[in-house]
């Protein structure tokens, strides 16, 4: 069954992308199939994964 997992916060630099990548890695280590979408305009997550 998928789950889905959102973090979602008006404040900037509340850490809501650090949490989202440590557990979706969690997950990937698991050896689940995790996608990860970056709605953020600022696309942290994209530099991240850089």
């Amino acid at each position: 069954m998928p789950r889905r997992i959102c973090a979602i916060s008006g404040k900037g630099g509340a850490g809501k992308t650090t949490v989202i990548i440590l557990v979706a890695g969690e997950y990937a280590i698991q050896g689940k199939k995790v996608l990860l979408i970056d709605a953020d305009p600022r696309q942290n997550l994209a530099e991240w994964w850089k």
